[in-house]
């Protein structure tokens, strides 16, 4: 019962290449698509394993037989499925089963592509760069145990440098924000509502509708804290002293702000799992169109009094689990390359 594994390799190269009638590629199946067609061989491979006999009853045989109608079904359904059952040769394989050993092959082969095209499409882009404060930011961290005269909001930081922070959920939030201004029809009361767009990317937990976030941003510390002590700072926050005044009693309530100083660079680190090719130049452009977006907005609180204006800068993609066309991730930098335009 050995495996024929060059079959496997050369199914996989013929399905990367192979075009459609109008001369385009037609690309690999989505892992839960053929995942799915393992399943359905799966049904039946449990009870031809507990069969006692080599030669299979007429009720297995029945049941491998319409497991090849399922296959016609799902084939119609999807330009991808019907090149991978046709290229993987599979209804034949079903059809000319009439044994144990038979079914038990066909299926290790399947396994075997199943395996394959998981590692393919298992992939993982790291998206690098740098967040620099243009002007002062203030993402509140906690002031519970503050001593009498301690700053009135402090800024949020690392617990083991002391050094400021931008929380991975801060970036995500505010990025999600923006893209639902642009792109809902109406206002979402929550982020389940978003469009399906944004969904995809930033995941939801809508019942019966749950999508995984297909990003994860990694918490940002700060990282140039010799250059700006360089440049003769002493402390990397400021503390601004703000008013507010009771417009009927005159009354002033003054307050301290703590900020991140102008000049302050995090390094970006994102994680890009691409779960569909065919989604993948649009989620990059919507990620990308994100940042832009930011860039004429603000990060963390008061962007209305001049706080938070960030700048996106050395932005680089590159695969760092799986495998991707270079010229995929050519075309993904050059996307990424139009946010500092």
């Amino acid at each position: 019962m050995s495996l024929d594994l060059d079959k496997v390799e050369n199914t996989i190269k013929e399905l990367k290449t192979k075009k459609n009638q109008r001369g385009k590629p037609i690309g690999l199946l989505t892992v839960s698509q053929i995942r799915n067609l393992l399943a359905m061989s799966a049904d039946i491979l449990n009870e031809v394993l507990e069969y006692p006999e080599e030669n299979l009853s007429e009720e297995l045989l029945d049941r491998v037989s319409y497991l090849t109608v399922r296959f016609y079904y799902e084939a119609g359904r999807d330009e991808k499925v019907k090149s991978f059952i046709e290229t993987a040769k599979l209804l034949p394989f079903l059809k000319g089963i009439k044994t144990r050993k038979q079914y038990i092959q066909y299926y290790q082969y399947m396994e075997a592509l199943v395996e394959r095209i998981s590692r393919i499409m298992y992939t993982k882009i790291q998206i690098t760069g740098t967040i620099e404060v243009l002007t002062g930011m203030h993402i509140g961290g906690s002031s519970a145990f503050a001593a009498i005269g301690a700053v009135d909001s402090p800024v949020i930081k690392d617990v083991i440098t002391g050094y400021p922070m931008i929380p991975g959920s801060s970036l995500k939030g505010k990025m999600r924000t923006l893209l639902a201004k642009a792109y809902n029809e109406s206002v979402a009361n929550k982020p389940d509502q978003d469009c399906e767009r944004i969904k995809r990317v930033f995941g939801s937990a809508e019942k019966d509708n749950i999508k995984k976030s297909r990003i994860q941003i990694s918490d940002m510390i700060l990282s140039n804290d010799k250059d700006l002590r360089k440049k003769g700072l002493n402390s990397l926050t400021e503390v601004k002293f703000e008013n507010t005044i009771n417009r009927a009693t005159a009354v002033a309530n003054p307050r301290q702000i703590e900020r991140v100083v102008r000049g302050s660079e995090f390094d970006l680190d994102i994680l890009y799992e691409v779960d569909n090719m065919d989604d993948l130049y649009e989620d990059i452009e919507l990620i990308a169109e994100a940042f832009k977006m930011l860039q004429y907005d603000y990060l963390g609180g008061s962007g209305s009094r001049g706080y938070g204006k960030v700048k996106f800068t050395d932005l680089y993609a590159e695969t760092v689990i799986g495998q991707l066309d270079k010229s995929v991730e050519d075309k993904i930098n050059d996307i990424l390359s139009k946010v500092s335009q």
